[in-house]
């Protein structure tokens, strides 16, 4: 009596530790894809990191550009200005063609 019911005991063992190896099995190929999901993320990021950099970059340029158009009209300007102050500008009166 004592040797068959730890005979079952044994058995119901032995069949809970195929289902936790199962289940590790599964836990391991969940790794696995949670791994490669991880590698796909961090090269994604790598990709946009790249991409942010790129538009940074493009970004100063233009940044620039736009300061030496500014300062180039601004120096234009004053030059217009001074032309102004030194010459005598006189226009005559607007006649019509008829």
């Amino acid at each position: 009596m004592e040797s068959q019911a730890l005979q079952e005991i044994l058995s119901r063992f032995d069949a809970m530790d195929q289902r936790f190896d199962a289940m590790d099995q599964r836990f391991d190929a969940m790794d696995r894809r949670f791994d490669a999901m991880d590698q796909r993320f961090d090269a994604m990021d790598r990709r946009f990191d790249a991409v942010d950099l790129r538009i940074d970059v493009m970004e100063n340029r233009f940044d620039r550009r736009f300061d030496l158009v500014d300062q180039r009209l601004e120096s234009i300007d004053k030059s217009i200005e001074k032309i102004a102050e030194w010459v005598p500008f006189r226009t005559p009166p607007l006649r019509s063609l008829q």
